[in-house]
């Protein structure tokens, strides 16, 4: 009898060196992206390819600046989520949260081995076999972002200076303030908060704001710099700020100096016998020489200095200050504009936004813009107050005490010609009750027109 003998043998097939790949992701930019721009932080965003193996050990997604060094690369593991046809896989990696730390193109890329020893093989969207050289897969032009626009200043009061500027893109901001003209670089991808020292070498430059400040209308925004020295300049930079990512910034060369020659709190003109009475108030003067008038027949006309003397200022004051002069004669059915100069006695002049008047019949119209006495007055806790515009404006309306420190603002908004009223209850930015004593209601318009009146507040 014979013996059979049965050998088996175990045949194992090996597949390092045969991965193939392709990308399903591809394309030209979907979006244009900003330096410190998010590919979507609103959700995911998936980097796709396909494995032609039916195992494979590892595989990533990836993305990076440089497309013949995948060394300096961003790669993520890349997970199969379906089949494709015969034994491919697909397989993706979601970068909805990678952020563009870097201008210029940026790159994509699918990678994967067969098993722990072999090299990586490259994909890319029309060579299932690219094994060899790097060649990556273009995708992105990344952009510098750009500064914000129409900045300006403008000292409110002994304190205060407000900074007006136009948001870029919907971008936040950065602002920096110095007291020596030299300004410290923001770090990219570094997150300041208010306070930080941007380190200048001198430590006087400070962030005074991260964020979007207070909007008034679209993409216009402001921010009040509070708490200032008098009689000292203040300079600023403000940079469009990206999720930590910054612009190159714009420097405001108007230095920011909050020491008013004059703070006016009314400026109007009555009717008075076929003449024109223009009067106003000053709150304080500080070197203040004195005022000149002028007088054209348009907004935007050419004005003519209508008082043939010099009217006197206070020099120095820092109580109200009442002022008058009657423009004789006045042509009738006629409408005449008016704008306000004070002259320091160093030469420096400021001129004050215009009011108008209409000549009918002898009487004179008034067209200002107005800020009425707050009723009740004493008050507790409430009290109201009435404005009216003229014209379409933006208005602010904020609270200071009597030491001229900012309390709250009760209106930073646009505001269609009409009558208004509004109310404060006496709390300050934080909604904490404040002290009784005495407060200034100030409003100031966008065509700069700006008036005082006194609240006190009783407890």
């Amino acid at each position: 009898m014979k013996k059979i003998l049965l050998v088996l043998f175990t045949v194992n097939l090996v597949f390092a060196g045969d991965v193939h790949l392709h990308m399903l992701t591809s394309g030209s930019p979907i979006s244009t992206y900003y330096l410190g721009d998010k590919l979507n932080p609103d959700g995911t965003w998936n980097i796709q390819f396909e494995i032609g193996q039916v195992s494979w050990n590892a595989s990533d997604a990836g993305i990076g600046k440089i497309y013949n060094d995948p060394s300096n690369w961003t790669w993520r593991t890349a997970v199969w989520y379906d089949d494709g046809e015969g034994s491919n896989k697909k397989v993706y990696s979601d970068f909805g949260d990678f952020q563009f730390n870097a201008t210029g193109n940026w790159y994509i890329n699918g990678r994967a081995k067969g098993d722990g020893g072999d090299p990586w093989h490259y994909a890319n969207t029309t060579d299932w076999g690219n094994s060899g050289t790097f060649t990556a897969t273009y995708y992105f032009e990344v952009d510098p972002l750009s500064n914000p626009t129409n900045i300006s200043t403008s000292p409110q009061s002994n304190s205060d200076i407000i900074i007006n500027w136009t948001r870029w893109e919907g971008r936040f901001v950065l602002i920096i303030r110095s007291l020596d003209n030299k300004f410290g670089t923001p770090i990219q991808g570094h997150t300041y908060s208010s306070g930080d020292n941007i380190n200048d070498g001198s430590n006087n430059d400070k962030v005074i704001l991260v964020g979007d400040g207070n909007t008034i209308s679209g993409e216009q925004r402001t921010f009040t710099d509070t708490d200032l020295s008098r009689g000292t300049t203040y300079y600023y930079k403000i940079f469009s700020e990206n999720y930590s990512y910054y612009s190159d910034g714009i420097q405001i060369n108007e230095s920011g100096d909050q020491s008013l020659p004059v703070t006016l709190s009314s400026f109007t003109a009555e009717p008075n016998n076929g003449s024109v009475l223009i009067k106003w108030t000053t709150e304080s003067e500080v070197s203040n020489l004195g005022f000149n008038l002028y007088r054209a027949d348009s907004k935007n006309g050419v004005y003519t200095q209508i008082n043939n003397e010099f009217i006197k200022g206070a020099i120095n004051s820092s109580v109200k200050n009442d002022y008058q002069y009657k423009d004789i004669p006045v042509a009738t059915n006629k409408k005449y504009w008016y704008k306000l100069e004070d002259i320091s006695i160093n030469g420096n002049n400021k001129m004050h936004s215009p009011i108008s008047v209409i000549i009918i019949d002898n009487l004179a119209i008034s067209e200002n813009f107005s800020l009425e006495n707050c009723y009740p007055n004493p008050f507790n806790p409430i009290t109201n107050i009435k404005f009216s515009l003229s014209d379409n404006s933006g208005i602010q309306i904020m609270v200071f005490d009597i030491n001229g420190n900012y309390i709250k603002t009760l209106v930073n908004s646009n505001y269609s010609a009409g009558n208004y009223n509004i109310s404060w209850n006496g709390t300050d930015m934080n909604n904490i009750y404040v002290s009784a004593g005495i407060y200034f209601c100030k409003m100031v318009t966008s065509d700069g027109y700006t008036k005082t009146t006194k609240m006190v507040l009783v407890k």
